[in-house]
């Protein structure tokens, strides 16, 4: 799924995100709440135009920051942008379920796994078979999920303002975002919530993020014996 829809509306992505979100500040927030650490390994999952590896980048340039989106388009805008700002990341082009079985992710674990402003765009299955993936990929030891997307929606007055999302994106795409249902989906793929840090009100409704960690009993114990 194109990011506004339609592949001929990627030049525009990132103009309209800045325009009607207010992506300047939610993103700051954001990329401070991954806070990235010299030498951590990240993938930002659905990395599109590199707005968020790049900046991750700027603040840590000894992470090692990949990148991964099915849309060729979004990642050479994301090259150009990498270019600009001066800073070394890798961009791998395909889906991550394939990429994380035969592919250039396949093997590897990472540290942290973010995903900004992807999962509305993705019907109920691949939800969960991204959340799987994502689990896969993790480091179990002390790996984390940073997930930034629409929150809960409970009023129908913010439905009403979300609807512009719904009709380009899908109702069924974006019915667990507006029902509140990620924390369940993150739970039903093997994560447990940690933390819900931040929301932020745009005009189309609240982002909101979630904070995961694998909910894996041996993963635990050995957490509980480091000091």
């Amino acid at each position: 799924m194109p990011a506004l829809g339609y592949h001929r509306l990627t030049a525009l992505y990132d103009r309209v995100v800045a325009v009607t979100m207010r992506e300047a500040t939610w993103r700051a927030e954001f990329v401070a709440i991954v806070a990235p650490g010299a030498g951590e390994r990240i993938l930002d999952m659905g990395c599109g135009t590199g707005t968020l590896v790049v900046a991750l980048a700027q603040v840590e340039p000894c992470a090692q920051i990949t990148g991964i989106d099915p849309d060729d388009a979004m990642l050479a805008v994301a090259r150009q942008r990498a270019t600009a700002a001066g800073v070394t990341i890798e961009l791998v082009s395909g889906l991550a379920q394939a990429a994380a079985l035969t592919g250039a992710l396949a093997g590897r674990r990472f540290d942290t796994i973010v995903s900004s402003l992807v999962f509305h765009h993705l019907d109920e299955e691949t939800k969960r078979a991204v959340l799987e993936t994502m689990h896969g990929l993790l480091e179990r030891r002390h790996g984390r999920v940073i997930i930034l997307d629409w929150g809960a929606m409970p009023r129908i007055l913010t439905r009403l303002r979300f609807l512009p999302v719904r009709l380009l994106d899908g109702f069924d795409n974006t019915r667990a975002n507006v029902e509140g249902r990620m924390p369940q989906l993150l739970a039903e793929a093997g994560f447990r919530v940690v933390a819900t840090p931040w929301t932020f009100e745009t005009a189309f409704g609240p982002l909101a993020t979630w904070v995961a960690e694998a909910n894996d009993t041996g993963a635990a114990s050995d957490k509980s014996g480091e000091v």
